[in-house]
């Protein structure tokens, strides 16, 4: 007959390794603290307080939110691909198309953004990346820095 202390334990280590599991697989915590931004919205520009679009939630407006592959048929992944072909593409690397959906093209060329601006290159977009990244002006005529 097993004792109530050895089913005990063997719960304990049965809840222990479903929650390492879990943490294991989960997504990371910019990724996880975040909403997915399915909208745009214009921002203030560094220095000249110029309006820019970038992507934001939909519902309220918040530019603390994230993108990532998979991400399909989305405003926010097409403002983000303008951008990068736009500001933050080298001339060496052809740009991606502008279709709204986060395939793995513009996760690599993200990556490549994430390296040139110096911030973390995992090829999701969140507020690191926001703040890293230039966006263009709507003129056409140049690229900021958001504020």
């Amino acid at each position: 007959m097993v004792s109530a202390f050895a089913r005990r334990l063997a719960s304990v280590v049965v809840a222990g390794t479903v929650l390492a599991g879990a943490m294991l697989t989960s997504a990371g915590p910019a990724a996880a603290a975040y909403p997915t931004c399915y909208g745009k919205r214009k921002v203030a520009t560094a220095p000249y307080n110029e309006l820019v679009w970038i992507p934001a939630v939909s519902s309220t407006g918040s530019t603390s939110c994230n993108l990532r592959l998979g991400n399909y048929n989305n405003t926010g992944v097409s403002v983000l691909q303008d951008a990068i072909n736009r500001c933050n593409r080298p001339q060496n690397f052809a740009p991606i198309v502008v279709d709204g959906d986060f395939g793995q093209k513009t996760k690599d060329l993200l990556i490549v953004a994430q390296a040139i601006r110096e911030t973390t290159t995992d090829g999701i977009y969140g507020p690191l990346t926001r703040d890293a990244l230039f966006w263009p002006l709507p003129s056409g005529e140049g690229c900021r820095a958001v504020l």
